[in-house]
């Protein structure tokens, strides 16, 4: 029977070998990870927002939103008051010029010009009633809603807002009279003033109320 001589390894030697090899590449692998891992947990520990980019543009985009809300509700704003400075433009009815035309007009009216006995507007009332007519400012004449003589040779003039709260004013030989009617209180009159400037003022701050 023929003999073979088999050259055995030492497998000492060999495992060795593979076990350097094993534990090499086990050691490159965990090292690489935990490298990996120690620098994500460092970034994460430091810069957090690395992480919630998602977020971060959520949070902006809704920042943009509101800010253009804002920018809307401003405007909205900004056109409701253009829009209320044309309708006081609107409101205005009469020119102190076009009142005394009117005042002198009912100056010139006849004796019985209603056909009951009417006298027309007198001289001193019409006087009256232009000198105080030039010491309300403009836009209180512009929004002057009517204006018309009474039988007993004097001079009314009427102010009513949007919710009919009013003034009306009546004007004499030697006096001026007026009430003012406002939802919050009670009718307020004022019988028989002198006309002077402070009176007059008086009255202009009741109808800038209406």
């Amino acid at each position: 029977m023929e003999t073979k001589n088999y050259k055995i390894v030492d497998s000492n030697s060999d495992l060795d070998v593979i076990m350097e090899d094993y534990n090499e590449l086990a050691s490159s692998f965990s090292f690489k990870y935990l490298k990996v891992g120690v620098l994500g947990t460092a970034l994460l520990c430091s810069s957090p927002s690395i992480y919630a980019n998602e977020s971060k543009s959520y949070n902006i985009k809704q920042e943009i939103q509101d800010n253009s809300l804002g920018i809307v509700s401003d405007c909205d704003n900004l056109i409701n008051e253009f829009i209320e400075s044309v309708n006081n433009f609107q409101k205005i009815r009469f020119t102190k010029k076009e009142v005394i035309q009117d005042i002198l007009s009912f100056k010139s009216l006849v004796n019985n010009w209603d056909g009951y006995k009417a006298l027309p507007l007198e001289i001193e009332s019409a006087s009256n009633t232009i000198y105080l007519i030039n010491l309300l400012d403009d836009k209180i004449v512009g929004s002057l809603d009517d204006l018309y003589p009474n039988p007993h040779g004097t001079i009314s003039f009427e102010w009513t807002n949007k919710l009919n709260e009013k003034v009306y004013l009546e004007v004499g030989n030697e006096s001026f009279s007026y009430f003012a009617k406002f939802n919050s209180s009670e009718p307020l009159f004022f019988d028989n003033l002198e006309i002077s400037d402070e009176n007059i003022e008086m009255l202009a701050k009741y109808i800038r109320a209406v």
